[in-house]
């Protein structure tokens, strides 16, 4: 229960950075700390929400290693579009949904076994962005594909460890 009070911590804090979201959106012509402060600011309440909710269903997933995962590989990517990014006018990007793609990701595998309609619902709306406007399409996308295969390694990693201490 306590994981879930300071998720809920974490989004009503979330919430009080929602009038600097100007200053915390990324994109290749912003500063540089842009691309370590763009998954905790929002761009209007609904975005927030649409976030906060899915940290709270999210919140039995979330453990500091995984977070330390999901945030350094937010951070390199935003790196990486932005040094391949053919135009520094690009649209600024904003919000902690490039965290919670990761988070989808990692329960992928472990839904699909139990509901392979909720897998693919997660999925069509992921590439739903790319057909519409203001929605980073791509951030989200490599971060659900990021959470899978990190699913797979700390499997691989647990199984491992498993192995090696009988």
């Amino acid at each position: 229960m306590s994981r879930l009070y300071l998720v809920l911590a974490f989004c009503l804090l979330m919430a009080t950075l929602i009038p600097l979201a100007s200053v915390m959106a990324v994109s290749p012509s912003t500063p540089t700390y842009t691309h370590f402060v763009y998954m905790f600011g929002h761009a209007n309440i609904l975005h927030w929400l649409i976030n906060a909710w899915s940290f709270l269903v999210l919140h039995n997933v979330l453990r500091w290693y995984r977070l330390l995962t999901a945030y350094l590989l937010s951070v390199t990517l935003s790196f990486l579009i932005s040094h391949f990014s053919c135009s520094s006018s690009a649209a600024p990007t904003i919000g902690a949904s490039v965290l919670t793609c990761f988070f989808f990701g990692f329960i992928a595998p472990w839904l699909w076994q139990r509901q392979k309609v909720a897998v693919l619902m997660m999925l069509l709306l992921i590439l739903a962005g790319f057909f519409l406007s203001g929605f980073a399409a791509g951030y989200h996308l490599i971060m659900f594909i990021s959470g899978l295969i990190a699913s797979y390694i700390e499997h691989f990693i647990r199984s491992f460890i498993t192995f090696s201490s009988t």
